[in-house]
């Protein structure tokens, strides 16, 4: 579990890191020349950009460079990582600044601090874990060390995306959605791409995700959880009612927990927004509170002899919804 999360950690961070490096290593080699010569030192400054002990070999087909504009743009980027992983786009733009690039080049700093990057047609693949999305607008803030890349500091990513999906068969749900918002903030280093994901929550400060125009692709045994879950409510129970129109989550990351403060979906299930405790490191208490406005009529009518049996019913109408568990024992729940 570990790898996996190591290998999905390299995998989200990884192509953000080697594209900036990269992109900006050629940019500024191209900088003092014509653009039309620019192209006759591409495989030095790649060479240079990528000489940091543990940057992985890059492969691309053509690179066309903008020196004015500070803009490279590089088609058909593939990047192989460990296990047979890998990364590739289709196109990708990296804009950045030129004053900072000349004062790098002049020796008056050692890197950059900001960069906007256009994806289009990207894919990561992980044994069977991909990450994909048609196009992209990415975003970094920090501090990009290009003559110790390991020192650098990525402190905001901001990621909007179109047609992108997510699985992996440990992360327990997939997703597709038409549209994708990713707004991170926190301090993420080289030592980042080595932690799994539960340690990689120990770098992030804020993560705020929004989404429409969705599905839910749950795993093979959530599959087969649902499967005994259908006696009980065969409309959750089947996959197809798992679509979205929109939802949201903004969330902090704490040392025990990981603190939802909002949530908000519009679903064919619910309508509904509210708040959770998720626990994390050694933490072990869960709550979640909804408010919720709307829910669906056969899972309303399939849920309430479930929560009969608990000593509850579940109110007509809206309706609040609170649920809380200390790790052991029998959860705790009410409806309002």
């Amino acid at each position: 579990m570990a790898r996996d999360g190591q290998r999905k950690g390299r995998g989200c961070l990884i192509t953000l890191v080697v594209v900036v490096l990269l992109a900006a290593g050629i940019w500024f080699v191209g900088l003092p020349i014509a653009n039309n010569k620019a192209e006759d030192f591409v495989d030095s400054a790649v060479r240079n950009a990528m000489g940091s002990p543990g940057i992985p070999r890059v492969g691309y087909r053509d690179i066309q460079i903008d020196a004015t504009r500070g803009q490279v743009d590089i088609y058909d980027l593939a990047i192989p990582l460990e296990e047979g992983s890998s990364l590739h786009a289709g196109r990708i733009r990296v804009t950045v600044s030129p004053s900072e690039l000349v004062a790098f080049g002049m020796g008056r700093s050692s890197g950059i601090s900001k960069a906007d990057i256009d994806v289009q047609q990207f894919t990561y693949k992980a044994t069977d874990t991909v990450v994909a999305f048609d196009v992209a607008q990415i975003s970094l803030d920090g501090s990009l060390d290009f003559n110790n890349p390991e020192s650098s500091v990525i402190q905001h990513i901001l990621v909007e995306a179109s047609n992108a999906s997510f699985t992996d068969p440990n992360a327990g749900m997939g997703f597709e959605s038409k549209t994708l918002q990713l707004d991170v903030t926190g301090k993420l280093t080289a030592a980042s791409l080595q932690k799994d994901f539960d340690g990689l929550l120990d770098d992030l400060a804020y993560i705020d995700i929004a989404a429409t125009s969705g599905n839910l692709v749950p795993d093979a045994q959530t599959m087969d959880q649902l499967g005994m879950f259908a006696a009980v409510s065969p409309w959750i129970a089947d996959v197809e009612n798992w679509s979205f129109k929109s939802a949201a989550v903004q969330a902090r990351s704490l040392d025990d927990e990981l603190a939802i403060d909002t949530f908000t979906l519009d679903a064919p299930l619910m309508e509904a927004s509210g708040k959770a405790s998720l626990p994390r490191g050694e933490g072990t208490d869960m709550a979640i509170s909804l408010e919720v406005a709307d829910l669906n009529s056969q899972v309303r009518a399939e849920l309430a002899p479930l929560a009969q049996y608990m000593g509850q019913t579940i109110p007509e109408g809206a309706f609040s919804f609170d649920f809380s568990w200390q790790g052991t024992g029998i959860p705790q729940l009410s409806f309002d």
